[in-house]
Order: structure tokens, then C-alpha cells, then sequence
């Protein structure tokens, strides 16, 4: 259909000029329209087309970094021996796990030290050194206490003596016929309540415990744990510990402390209840209140892959890894995810296969050559 432009005059007299297309008023209003509609069409179709192009591919790769390929690394044979390499096959067996608390030497509740006096009151059973620790004014005002019970006990026994010696002064006269039935009964009376009184000081130092400003150092100790309530069913009480001294830094492996029963101990406010171990001081080199570390035995959490603890290297980002001795010659890091550290093994959460080949002599060495700042 051929369409004609009309003239539209501006004025009468003048000359009309042509409009084009848009002279039609009818023409322009339904092009218009179609052109709308195919923009709109357009709009649609575009973004749809790009969305499908991106479900497809929803991120472009140009390379994808495999672990695997990477971190391999290939020595020669001379350089292997050069590098002293040795390893150890990964294995899976059961590890006691254990967790670190802070203890406190006190002294047992079944012994004094050398330089108190034994006797057969056993005045050392005191629950005295199993309560929380006191102030050093407490403590100053127990020792005087303590100092002053002793003094009572000696008092004591010179009265239980010397009505030990008026009686048999008193029966002596009585067998040569110079003294009284009278005397003798009441030399015995004197003695009894010396005894009596006796009994009674050796009681009261027995609630003091053992001394506080004692000279000799005692031959064992007994170690206060104090453990958050929440946790006791994860420990293991009947198993030994592992007591190890503050700043340990020449990797000692400690000293075994044997579980001991003892009479309950808590603190409420801290919610936490005391476990006490006991450990033998042979050398006399540790003090009354000493603070150490202990490590406490948990309950058996089953098998768990274990590798030396010098196999394992760590990166600048904290990341733990092993050499895998894939081939001959031929080494792989892979990561491995440590739990704890038994001794001088590291149990690990997840790592290579049991049975591989782990590098345990020369994993630094590796770990220099692979990222270059070893040649």
C-alpha cells in the first residue's frame, strides 16, 4: 500500500510543504506503536538470552588448580640422599587424648614433712590443704596457730611424764611400806588427765594440717587440678597424668602423677571441682604451692590416623601439611588437619590414607625447594 505525504499550509496564500511520514496523523501514531512493541520485544529477548548464557557457565576458569598437580615435587636420587630424606607409613591406631590444666603442689593429706614429728595420733589427716588458697595474712595467722598447738603438745607431754613419774614414786613408797593406797590412786588420777589433756592438744593440732613454715622439703606431693564440672565426664580419673613444669622449653616428657582419693574439694563460684594426682619429688627440687601444668587423660574417642610430629610442616597462613611419597623420588604435600599433640606425635582429624608414605626426616627441606627460597 503506497502512502502519499500531504501538505499542510501555514498560513492562506502560502505554499504547503511535505511532513514525510508523519503527515498522517493515523500513520505516525500506529508506526509508533510498532516500533514500541519491537523495543520492548527486544528488552526482553536480550537479558533472557544472557541469563541462559550464564546458567550454562556460571563462571569462567581458565585454569583450575588442582592440589594434586601443584605442590609435586620431583628430586634426583643424589639429591634425596643429600637431603637425608626418611619415611614412615601413616597408621590409624587408638591414642589416649589428653587436655591441659593448671595445677598447684600442696602437701598429701597422709604426710608431714621429715622434720615434723610423727606420732601415733596421726595428727598429718587435716583437710586444711585441700581448701582454696588463703590470703599471706591467713596464712601467717594458721602458721602462728600452728606454732602454738605444737607448743601445746610438748606442754602436754611433759605433764603426761612427769605424772608418769610421780606415780611410780608413789608406788615405790607404797611397796616399802613409806606412802598411802590414797597417794598412789591419786598419782594415777594426775596421770589420766595428763593423758586426757595430751589427747586433746594432739586433736586440735590435728585440725591445723601440716605445717606451714616446715624447713624439709617432703619426698612427693599431691597436685590440685581444678576442673570445670562440665567437663568431668570427659575425663578419664582412673588413668595417670602427665605433669609438666611451667616454661617447659627443653621439651621434657614430664612426670607421671598417679590418680589419689581424696576428700571433695569445689569452688562454687569458679563452678569447678578439684582432682588431686600425686607425683614423687626425689630430687627435692619442687616447693609447697608450685604451680605446674598437667596433662589430664580424656575417655577413649577410638582410632585416629598419627604421624611423627616431625612430619608435619605449617605455612606462613597457618596451614598443616605432609609429604607424600607418592613414587620414587617423587613427593606430594598434602594437607592434613592436626586435633592434639601426644608426645612427639601429631593425631590427626583428616589426612592422606593410612599406609602412605610420610616424610619425617627432610619435610622442611622439601617445603624450602618447593616454593624457592631453597635450591
Amino acid at each position: 500500500m503506497n502512502y502519499k505525504a500531504s501538505t499542510v499550509s501555514s498560513s492562506p496564500g502560502q505554499s504547503g510543504k511535505p511532513f514525510g511520514i508523519f503527515g498522517n496523523h493515523q500513520l505516525s501514531r500506529s508506526k509508533l506503536a510498532s516500533i514500541v512493541i519491537i523495543g520492548v520485544m527486544v528488552s526482553m529477548t536480550i537479558p533472557r538470552a544472557v541469563e541462559s548464557v550464564e546458567q550454562s557457565n556460571p563462571a569462567q576458569v581458565e585454569h583450575i588448580a588442582q592440589e594434586m598437580a601443584f605442590n609435586t615435587v620431583r628430586l634426583t636420587q643424589k639429591a634425596e640422599e643429600r637431603l637425608g630424606i626418611k619415611t614412615v607409613a601413616i597408621e590409624r591406631r587408638a591414642v589416649n587424648q589428653t587436655r591441659l590444666y593448671g595445677g598447684e603442689l600442696i602437701l598429701p593429706l597422709n604426710q608431714l614433712p621429715a622434720s615434723a614429728e610423727r606420732s601415733s595420733s596421726k595428727d598429718n589427716q587435716s583437710v586444711f590443704t585441700i581448701l582454696p588458697l588463703m590470703t599471706p595474712a591467713d596464712q601467717i595467722r594458721v602458721a602462728e596457730a600452728q606454732v602454738n598447738a605444737d607448743g601445746q603438745v610438748q606442754a602436754a607431754k611433759v605433764q603426761v611424764q612427769a605424772a608418769q613419774v610421780l606415780l611410780a614414786r608413789a608406788q615405790r613408797l607404797l611397796r616399802d611400806h613409806a606412802g598411802s593406797q590414797r597417794a598412789v590412786d591419786e598419782a594415777k588420777v594426775q596421770f589420766r588427765l595428763a593423758q586426757g589433756t595430751l589427747a586433746e592438744a594432739h586433736a586440735r593440732r590435728q585440725l591445723l594440717g601440716p605445717p606451714l613454715l616446715a624447713i624439709a622439703v617432703p619426698d612427693r606431693f599431691w597436685i590440685r587440678v581444678p576442673v570445670y564440672v562440665g567437663a568431668l565426664n570427659e575425663i578419664n580419673r582412673q588413668q595417670s597424668a602427665r605433669m609438666e613444669l611451667l616454661g617447659n622449653l627443653n621439651g621434657q616428657m614430664g612426670f607421671v602423677a598417679n590418680p589419689v582419693s581424696a576428700p571433695p574439694s569445689s569452688n562454687p563460684i569458679a563452678a569447678t571441682v578439684d582432682l588431686f594426682y600425686e607425683v614423687a619429688n626425689s630430687n627435692k627440687e619442687w616447693q609447697l604451692g608450685q604451680k605446674v601444668q598437667v596433662l589430664v587423660p580424656l575417655q577413649q574417642t577410638g582410632e585416629s590416623l598419627v604421624v611423627p610430629w616431625s612430619a608435619v610442616i605449617m605455612d606462613i597462613y597457618g596451614g598443616t601439611w605432609v609429604y607424600n611419597r607418592r613414587a620414587p623420588h617423587t613427593f606430594v604435600r598434602e594437607r592434613v588437619q592436626v586435633s592434639f599433640i601426644h608426645g612427639s606425635e601429631a593425631v590427626l582429624a583428616s589426612g592422606p590414607t593410612p599406609g602412605s608414605e610420610i616424610v619425617i626426616q627432610g619435610a622442611a627441606e622439601l617445603f624450602g625447594t618447593e616454593v624457592g627460597f631453597s635450591k
